[in-house]
């Protein structure tokens, strides 16, 4: 796939032969959506698109369908009326959100790891619960032993806290894997004139620096929604703590 096809949907046209009418749809097409989409491929009929079930996000088609596709099938008219064309652009809208959830959660599910989730009931200082996570991530083969001191010296520069919720992590990349270690506090640590409910310590891989970053965004984008980490607060597991998260991003 050339590269700047990269970001673009790969989309099949049918449209049975109308002489000159299928070349004056596709330049149409490429003109309005030349940005968003690349044609792979034109088909007259219904059965042609068996081959290229796997090789497309969306079918765009001027005929009824018979059969049931995984993709999504929006019907135009052979005169790309308005009407066409909106339901072509929010068709592209819907998938790019559905290609952008399934991405989250891909990367969600390969950063947290079940070892390295924490129920905390008992209270305990913000210092007692970060050393405790450093040891966890260390024995589960995520950091050096010396990562400890890394997180310390990143805390002293400037707090990880934002509200209810702590991110400490170290300055620089320094790994073994990449992951974030969850704690969940029931009753808070307290730390200075407020109470933490939830902790997560990140290790990052060098390799894995800009892809974490993105990551980081995106948690705490969710977490600054209340609701949602009330919701959180319940979670005794890491199957739960990944489910709510998942709900939140299909919401």
């Amino acid at each position: 796939q050339p590269k700047e096809q990269e970001d673009k949907l790969p989309a099949i046209l049918l449209c049975p032969a109308y002489h000159d009418l299928t070349d004056w749809m596709l330049h149409q097409l490429q003109d309005k959506f030349g940005s968003s989409i690349y044609l792979r491929q034109v088909v007259g009929e219904e059965a042609a698109l068996a081959a290229f079930r796997n090789d497309c996000d969306l079918i765009l088609s001027t005929i009824s369908l018979h059969a049931h596709y995984k993709q999504e099938v929006i019907y135009i008219t052979p005169l790309l009326q308005e009407m066409d064309l909106q339901a072509i652009q929010a068709a592209i809208e819907r998938i790019h959100t559905k290609r952008l959830k399934e991405k989250r959660k891909a990367l969600f599910a390969s950063v947290f790891d079940p070892a390295l989730f924490l129920y905390q009931k008992e209270e305990q200082s913000y210092e007692e619960l970060c050393h405790d996570l450093c040891v966890r991530m260390h024995a589960q083969g995520y950091v050096h032993q010396s990562y400890e001191t890394l997180v310390k010296e990143r805390e002293a520069l400037s707090p990880t806290v934002y509200g209810k919720i702590a991110i400490p992590h170290s300055l620089k990349a320094a790994a073994i894997r990449s992951g974030i270690c969850v704690a969940i506090c029931e009753k808070g640590i307290p730390y200075e004139h407020r109470r933490i409910c939830l902790v997560l310590l990140i290790a990052i891989r060098p390799q894995d620096a800009l892809m974490f970053s993105e990551l980081l965004n995106q948690i705490t984008e969710l977490l600054a929604c209340e609701e949602l980490l009330a919701k959180i607060m319940k979670c005794q597991s890491q199957e739960a703590f990944i489910q709510t998260l998942y709900t939140a991003l299909d919401s």
